[in-house]
């Protein structure tokens, strides 16, 4: 398979797709606009080696700000990861129990197909 993200990550390199990943799954709101702003189209593709791109790696880490940051950027709420799962299975899945249930909230409000499988079923 290829995900998105591969040709981003012969661009951008490993350093810095540890580091776009990272700051969007810890809520570093600043750095990620940084990154965005510098790389574009290529940090928005940007994936790791499970499929996980910056929207999915927010929605596991619940964090809402740079999970709407990615959102603004026009990352699909409705895109599969390497395991078939959305940002809004990760997201409920999140151990940090009070964002999640906001950043699940939010993802419902903004697109995320609720019924959506993954591919345990």
């Amino acid at each position: 398979r290829v995900w998105r993200g591969h040709a981003a990550r012969r661009r951008l390199g490993a350093r810095w797709r540890g580091e776009l990943l990272d700051a969007a799954e810890e809520n570093r709101y600043d750095r990620l606009l940084f990154m965005f702003t510098n790389f574009g189209a290529w940090a928005a593709a940007e994936a790791d080696d499970d499929g996980n791109n910056a929207l999915h790696r927010a929605a596991r880490g619940a964090a809402k700000r740079t999970l709407k940051l990615c959102l603004r950027m026009g990352m699909d709420a409705n895109l599969y990861n390497g395991h078939g799962r959305t940002p809004l299975h990760l997201a409920v899945r999140s151990a940090r129990a009070p964002q999640r249930d906001a950043v699940a909230a939010y993802l419902a409000g903004h697109g995320a197909w609720l019924e959506a499988p993954d591919y345990d079923g």
